[in-house]
């Protein structure tokens, strides 16, 4: 249980401070006696005493309302995202299309088997006419017909192979792509993301508001880090809120990060709770490493550091003695002190 005790140092005369000049450094160099400040100085002091310690950390965090992901059933390219979070939408209305990656393909095999056709026929009714007149003229022409022959079964081929291929596509339900509004609601979250961006099936593009539990989401705080924390929970206007971490999926992670997005960290209500919580109220998530309980600790602001290390002054018959110490966990307001303090001794704080 932490407790502070501050007991107002005596302040001496510049009188008294002559007097005592005489005083000096221990041989060892680890305990350097100091004289106390001026008059015109504020001085503190501190006892060690033994308190439970732990590290906390601090996350600003949000509420957001229960949500539902929708994403498109098929790979493909972003043709067009149609809502912001915020945005209010009817039931059947477009949020986002896309155009499958084989789209454009199948388009151009539709233009490029066409041209070819038109291309083919042009060149050989003219090749075939320059054979005919030859013939007319009394040429041979049985060597320039067998050329004619092999070109126009290497452009059939060419023609049959972008055909074959065009019918495997249209076999594929492929093309346009949309989502659309389930009901009438808000869209929450979309997707940060331009025309022709490449997204994978299943990935989430738009959230809307549905009805449900509030979610508490902060910066991002890995699955690991939160098994090993002694303890986290969420403060909402002061009170304390028990919660529990939302792990992603290694798929949800793999799409977040295909699609640029980086994760935030989802935490769900634990329990029961008489606390109102709705979106936009202010959250705080707090997180507890490193407990220790019974340690030997003094403010944080009674432990200096120089080149030589760590240290503190001890008071001691109205004087200040520098002792090294070793630092251990600190929540910024008290540190622990793992050699060079023990318990009862009175340290010197300066504010």
């Amino acid at each position: 249980m932490k407790r502070k005790l501050f007991i107002k140092a005596a302040i001496f005369t510049a009188a008294i401070m002559v007097m005592t000049s005489c005083s000096g450094s221990n041989s060892g160099g680890t305990h350097t006696t100091t004289l106390m400040e001026a008059a015109n100085a504020k001085l503190d002091s501190a006892i060690a005493s033994k308190m439970d310690l732990s590290r906390t950390s601090v996350y600003d965090a949000s509420i957001v309302p229960a949500f539902e992901e929708l994403g498109f059933d098929i790979d493909g390219y972003i043709y067009g995202i149609y809502v912001s979070p915020g945005t209010e939408v009817e039931e059947g209305e477009v949020l986002a299309s896309l155009v499958s990656k084989e789209y454009d393909e199948l388009k151009s095999l539709k233009s490029e088997i066409k041209e070819l056709k038109s291309s083919n026929e042009e060149r050989f009714k003219k090749l075939d006419a320059e054979i005919e007149l030859a013939k007319l003229a009394g040429e041979y022409t049985a060597e320039r017909e067998l050329e004619v022959k092999h070109e126009k079964e290497q452009a059939e081929l060419k023609l049959q192979i972008k055909q074959e291929r065009l019918e495997q596509l249209e076999s594929k339900d492929i093309g346009f792509r949309y989502i659309l509004a389930p009901a009438d609601t808000t869209a929450i979250a979309a997707l940060n993301a331009r025309k022709g961006t490449f997204v994978r099936a299943g990935s989430s593009v738009v959230a809307l508001e549905t009805e449900g539990d509030v979610t508490i989401t902060c910066t991002f705080i890995g699955e690991n880090v939160i098994k090993g924390l002694y303890d986290y929970y969420a403060l909402v206007d002061g009170q304390r809120v028990e919660i529990e971490y939302i792990p992603y999926t290694k798929k949800e992670l793999k799409d977040l990060s295909t699609n640029g997005i980086s994760p935030t960290s989802k935490f769900r209500i634990k329990g029961e709770t008489d606390i109102s919580l709705k979106p936009g109220d202010y959250v705080t998530i707090i997180t507890v490493s490193d407990f220790k309980e019974g340690v030997i600790a003094i403010p944080s602001n009674a432990v200096y550091s120089d080149s030589n290390g760590q240290f503190v002054y001890v008071v001691e018959n109205d004087q200040r003695i520098r002792k090294n110490v070793v630092t251990g966990v600190s929540d910024s307001t008290y540190t622990e002190i793992i050699e060079g303090l023990q318990e009862g001794e009175m340290v010197y704080v300066k504010n």
